[in-house]
């Protein structure tokens, strides 16, 4: 038997994992460059925040918490320099589809994870959780491959959307969480300038705020019953093993 708390514990780091191997994947960002996206970090930023819609930048920035709002508003106005956030979407729909179908071609049980995958989406109740909606309404392709790289990232999306919820519940701004956490190499990755504080007084805070998160994916997974959660935790690892060789 496998609890929905054992299920979040075991792939929930694994799909955030896989999705970021999807996101950069050379046949994923190959489809960013025949539609002349091919900035690496704008074609990422600006795929993800499209289902959102046509929106100022504080709107993703609420979105992406972690990021600076200076990198935000740089980033979002750049991605969006000629294309509407509709055709970013759909575009990068389609690249997460290609990644997938590149590294998951050959994954046994590929099939089954979109069934279980999309049975956990959607029966998610969207409360705050922005990028999921928006990624949960992405069409999603007829072949099972390309199928999971949609899947992948919006399980994804989910989990950074409740881990926002958790960090605001514990009273962490995102450079304390991203400093509890990380340390200034991820800090200096989302944009934030030096000095950096030092992470240590936040970081009881933080662990509270994983455990908030895990409860909040927990809930998420009680749809499922026992054989399809174990289901779950047998296929995640190989299609992490897939983006890995």
């Amino acid at each position: 038997m496998t609890d929905a708390a054992s299920t979040a514990a075991a792939i929930d780091g694994k799909i955030n994992a896989i999705g970021g191997s999807i996101m950069f994947h050379p046949a994923t960002l190959a489809v960013g460059a025949e539609h002349g996206l091919d900035d690496l970090f704008g074609f990422y930023f600006g795929g993800r925040a499209a289902v959102l819609g046509d929106v100022e930048a504080d709107v993703v920035r609420s979105a992406f918490a972690w990021w600076h709002p200076a990198t935000v508003e740089h980033m979002w106005s750049t991605s969006r320099s000629n294309h509407s956030a509709a055709e970013l979407r759909d575009i990068y729909g389609l690249a997460l589809a290609a990644g997938a179908r590149a590294a998951f071609a050959e994954v046994e049980g590929v099939d089954r994870f979109v069934e279980l995958g999309r049975k956990v989406i959607d029966a998610v109740e969207p409360l705050g959780t922005a990028l999921f909606a928006g990624w949960r309404n992405v069409a999603v392709p007829d072949d099972a491959p390309g199928a999971a790289g949609l899947v992948v990232q919006t399980l994804r999306e989910l989990r950074g959307d409740l881990h926002i919820h958790g960090i605001a519940a514990v009273g962490l701004t995102p450079l304390q969480a991203l400093m509890a956490r990380d340390g200034e190499g991820r800090a200096k990755m989302f944009g934030w300038p030096e000095p950096y504080p030092d992470g240590t007084p936040w970081k009881d805070q933080h662990v509270r705020a994983e455990e908030i998160t895990s409860a909040l994916m927990t809930a998420c997974y009680e749809v499922l019953s026992d054989d399809e959660r174990t289901d779950l935790v047998e296929i995640v690892p190989r299609l992490q093993a897939a983006v890995a060789g």
